[in-house]
């Protein structure tokens, strides 16, 4: 039977989860030692440090892995190793309760991803953080730019989103509930990865 395993760092919005569930959860320092053959990876990171974990996880001989690519560009990942059965961005809060997936196989089970309180939305490629994760760090890294700059204030910005083109929050209110981190993270990977302005943060 083969080994199946949670990787996960303490940054993930759903590791209170993920330790419930009934599979083993380990730091990737700790998973070192387990030696599994499926890797269930919610660790975030860039595309390059989730490209030298992925080394690392084919050196080890793993066979399958599922992933959260919420940060990184999963399209480009997907392409370089087979082994990537499943990406999913599941750490970008969503005020729909859902998050993207994308499976290799499209017939195949859910497995984890049954625990989420989340709905899943299928893809047809992750691209580069998903679509959801990307519009969404771009638009509120254009609200801190306006907020900087003295071009609005945040309760006008958070009031003019909402009841000007019917946003369900504020971009900071949706910062505040994505968390500051996960944006940084996703713009500072688009900013490696494109060598756009565009993406970067303050």
């Amino acid at each position: 039977m083969n080994k199946e395993i949670i990787v996960h760092d303490n940054k993930h919005p759903l590791l209170a989860l993920l330790i419930k569930s009934k599979l083993d959860h380990y730091s990737r320092s700790e998973m070192l030692a387990q030696r599994p053959q499926v890797v269930w990876d919610f660790t975030l990171g860039t595309t390059s440090e989730k490209r030298e974990f992925y080394q690392e996880l084919r050196s080890m001989g793993v066979q399958q892995i599922h992933a959260d690519l919420t940060s990184c560009h999963g399209s480009l990942l997907i392409k370089e190793f087979p082994e990537l059965q499943t990406a999913f961005a599941s750490a970008c809060w969503s005020p729909k309760e859902s998050y993207e997936l994308w499976q290799r196989d499209p017939e195949a089970e859910f497995g984890l991803l049954e625990i989420f309180p989340l709905q899943p939305v299928e893809v047809q490629s992750p691209g580069h953080c998903f679509t959801y994760p990307r519009v969404i760090s771009t638009l509120i890294n254009e609200a801190r730019f306006a907020v900087r700059d003295g071009l609005a204030e945040v309760s006008d910005l958070d009031r003019a989103m909402k009841y000007g083109v019917n946003y369900p929050l504020g971009l900071v209110e949706w910062e505040a509930k994505i968390g500051k981190e996960i944006i940084d993270l996703i713009l500072r990977d688009l900013r490696e990865e494109t060598h756009s302005d565009r993406y970067q943060t303050l």
